[in-house]
């Protein structure tokens, strides 16, 4: 019975992000981000970080500096992007035990890394593309203390963006736009 209950879980889950890829390839980020601005530049950025969406903010954050002030970029792209983040880490904590056995080999191996690299694993997470969002729901999963969590996440998160806010301000002063 719980093989079967594994198995529709998982399958429930792979046509639900199949069905959101199709969604996310075919939908036009920067007029969203046109017309939806601050709000716009929060759920592009929460959803481009939650380990369900496959696909990358960082051309987004550098475009929409042509759209909107810098500090409401950042602002709003940290918030989403630290939100999704607490949404992974909670994934992790409490869903990822569907698909995991107790004590299994990966479960041991992940222990290992975030004993060997501590924090820092959850601080770098957001500048390593598509890997870095795993990272969060692994930290969720063995139990991270979730203040130290968030504090590290948090801080990586927002000096990621705003090196991309910095990018895109000088990539437009060069370009003369």
């Amino acid at each position: 019975m719980k093989f079967a209950y594994r198995l529709a879980i998982t399958l429930a889950l792979v046509t639900a992000i199949v069905y959101a890829i199709g969604a996310v390839a075919h939908f036009d980020y920067l007029a969203a981000l046109q017309a939806h601005g601050r709000l716009g530049m929060l759920l592009i950025s929460f959803v481009s970080s939650s380990i369900f969406f496959v696909f990358s903010s960082e051309a987004v954050i550098v475009a929409a500096t042509k759209f909107l002030p810098p500090w409401d970029i950042f602002i709003y792209a940290t918030i989403g992007s630290a939100l999704a983040g607490v949404l992974n880490y909670y994934i992790g904590l409490k869903g990822l035990r569907l698909f995991m056995e107790d004590d299994s080999k990966d479960e041991k191996r992940a222990e290992k890394w975030f004993a060997r690299w501590g924090p820092g694993v959850v601080f770098v997470a957001p500048a390593i593309p598509f890997v870095g969002d795993a990272l969060t729901v692994a930290a969720g999963a063995l139990e991270m203390d979730f203040a130290k969590f968030f504090l590290y996440s948090l801080a990586g998160r927002a000096v990621k963006i705003a090196l991309l806010v910095v990018f895109g301000e000088a990539l437009l002063a060069a370009l003369g736009l």
